[in-house]
């Protein structure tokens, strides 16, 4: 019975290790588009040119933890339907 349990503890604790994984992913995600929107924006407002220098860094980015994002879910068939909306939703965000 103690053996279940530390396997389960075991389980339980790679389970919790894999949710903040995906959900730092996710997060990464967010601050990548948020600085390419942040260049984007300074530009737009001031003509700078150097705003745009974390523009492409940030579509690189963004588009590295995408890929990560499905590595990490792809034992999660909920999670891999998720994956592809995400990219045309942040593909979407870039573009404008």
């Amino acid at each position: 019975m103690s053996l279940q349990g530390l396997r389960k503890l075991r389980d339980t604790r790679a389970e919790v290790t894999y949710t903040l994984e995906v959900i730092a992913t996710l997060e990464q995600i967010r601050a990548s588009v948020m600085d390419v929107e942040s260049g984007q924006r300074g530009f737009l407002i001031t003509g700078d040119r150097r705003h745009l220098e974390s523009v492409t860094p940030g579509r690189r980015q963004a588009e590295k933890e995408i890929a990560r994002l499905e590595v990490l879910t792809a034992d999660n068939p909920v999670q891999q339907e998720i994956v592809p909306r995400l990219r045309k939703l942040v593909d979407r965000r870039l573009a404008e």
